[in-house]
């Protein structure tokens, strides 16, 4: 996944682009940013990158961040560098 800055859309867009294309190229999943607000697009209103990109063509494997919490992280299934599975205590519900 990646975190979204504090940048304009220009920024925004150029490091999702970039975190796409290193997903696509390595054959991962791209986990999406939770909804949240863009700098200088609105005051009040926030975004999802559905608003903004076609992500249901099908050539990129594509996760929303809750579906990677519920599936990945709280089952279990996350695992650290070393190899051991992170605790799923060390996020509380």
């Amino acid at each position: 996944s990646v975190e979204l800055d504090a940048g304009g859309f220009n920024n925004i867009r150029m490091t999702l682009e970039i975190a796409m294309a290193w997903a696509y190229a390595t054959g991962r999943t791209f986990v999406l940013p939770p909804r949240q607000g863009v700098y200088l697009l609105s005051d009040n209103e926030t975004f999802m990158l559905h608003d903004f990109y076609h992500l249901d063509a099908g050539s990129m494997n594509v996760m929303e961040m809750e579906d990677f919490l519920t599936e990945q992280v709280l089952t279990g299934k996350l695992i650290q560098k070393n190899g051991n599975r992170v605790p799923t205590t060390m996020f509380p519900p």
